[in-house]
């Protein structure tokens, strides 16, 4: 009933945000603005901002949802939002000291209207990195012997993306990506140390499985999070012949392959930085 109103009844911009929490609008708003008082427009500029630098959340907008729903050209992913009373804010410590009630993270994972799962915060990085909306962000990667016994936090921006679709016989995909990296932690200092002995391939082959499993998740799903059916429609002439093709009956069936080139920015920084 809510999305049947008219926006101008509501007197809800299109840009408006829109996301789902795991508790009631009034105690996650609450708990957001519980530190400034800020308002809604400054708390939505926030989180976009905090997608920008980390990705570790999804960002999507009234009208783009009504694309997506509507166009059948991808399926909407929306941030998530959840409260924690047990957290001591700014106004219970008297002082700049403590810590946000409100917090969004994550994706929820939607098939047209209907939520179908979730991301975490550190799956959401790959689907965004997938979709092409990362910017930057920090992941975390663990290797060494035995199995993660060492951790490096790499500092990943985005920087190409080149994706192709083909729908003539089985769906498939192909998603190449070139991602610049800057080693903010590592312990031992053996990324940069073993960069150009194996260390990069090792790392490609990282991301490109955490995107391959991503995409399973949101496929999964039944949902496109990573929007390869924009890339499909693009190879038809109509709107007419878009639709007679209707993506999301093959979406299911899509294969999708992921390359991944990986740039160090600095080697020698990253051999000493601990």
């Amino acid at each position: 009933d809510f999305l049947g109103l008219s926006f101008d009844t509501l007197r809800i911009r299109t840009s408006a945000m829109v996301q789902v929490t795991h508790c009631s609008v009034r105690e996650y708003l609450g708990g957001l603005s519980a530190n400034n008082n800020a308002n809604l427009s400054t708390l939505q500029d926030d989180i976009i901002n905090d997608a920008r630098k980390t990705g570790r959340v999804a960002v999507i907008n009234a009208a783009r949802c009504f694309e997506a729903c509507g166009g059948g050209r991808f399926d909407p992913v929306l941030p998530t939002g959840s409260y924690d009373p047990k957290v001591v804010t700014d106004a219970e410590k008297g002082a700049r000291l403590g810590g946000m009630q409100g917090l969004t993270m994550c994706a929820a994972l939607f098939d047209g209207w209907v939520m179908k799962g979730w991301l975490d915060a550190d799956d959401t990085q790959f689907m965004n990195i997938g979709k092409g909306d990362f910017e930057s962000g920090t992941i975390m990667y663990d290797y060494g012997e035995p199995d993660g016994a060492e951790r490096a936090a790499l500092i990943a921006k985005l920087e190409k993306k080149r994706i192709s679709v083909n729908v003539d016989g089985a769906p498939s995909a192909k998603a190449e990506y070139e991602i610049s990296l800057t080693v903010g932690q590592d312990k031992s200092g053996r990324i940069g140390r073993e960069w150009r002995s194996g260390m990069q391939q090792k790392l490609e082959r990282y991301f490109e499985t955490e995107l391959a499993r991503v995409f399973k998740l949101c496929r999964d799903c039944g949902c496109d999070a990573m929007g390869f059916g924009r890339y499909a429609s693009k190879k038809f002439g109509s709107v007419e012949s878009w639709e007679n093709l209707n993506w999301k009956s093959i979406y299911p069936e899509l294969d999708a392959e992921f390359i991944v080139k990986l740039t160090l920015d600095d080697e020698y920084i990253a051999e000493t930085r601990q």
